[in-house]
């Protein structure tokens, strides 16, 4: 078992258009200690076949597959499989500027028990 600082969970649900972003902006962080736990939960489109991609080219990248429970089981189904002395919750189009981690973890050295962070909503324009 790796000891990591932080397990990232992200349920994921059909979201083969923007998950391959969430993931990679986690992985070009600067922290080796983060493990990104991803529950597929019960997606019919390539959302799994994307996830199994990163999870073969990615030592701390876990997959759990599941048949479709919601986004609350599948958040405590990472908790349970969470190796991080803290957890960060993620939704599967949510990602991270550059050096985002690296801010975190310089924050969790003060020894906060909970730590929220701001946040940008994009949205796209709809015709």
């Amino acid at each position: 078992m790796n000891n990591y600082d932080l397990s990232i969970i992200v349920p994921a649900y059909n979201c083969e258009k923007y998950i391959n972003k969430c993931i990679e902006s986690v992985i070009k962080q600067k922290n080796e200690f983060v493990e990104i736990i991803i529950i597929n939960d019960g997606s019919n489109d390539r959302t799994m076949e994307i996830c199994e991609d990163f999870v073969q080219r990615h030592a701390n990248i876990k997959l759990i597959n599941q048949k479709n429970r919601g986004v609350s089981y599948s958040r405590n189904i990472g908790i349970k499989n969470a190796n991080g002395n803290y957890v960060m919750f993620f939704d599967a189009d949510d990602y991270l500027e550059e050096n985002s981690l690296e801010k975190i973890q310089q924050l969790l050295l003060e020894d906060f028990d909970v730590l929220r962070c701001s946040y940008i909503v994009k949205e796209n324009n709809r015709n």
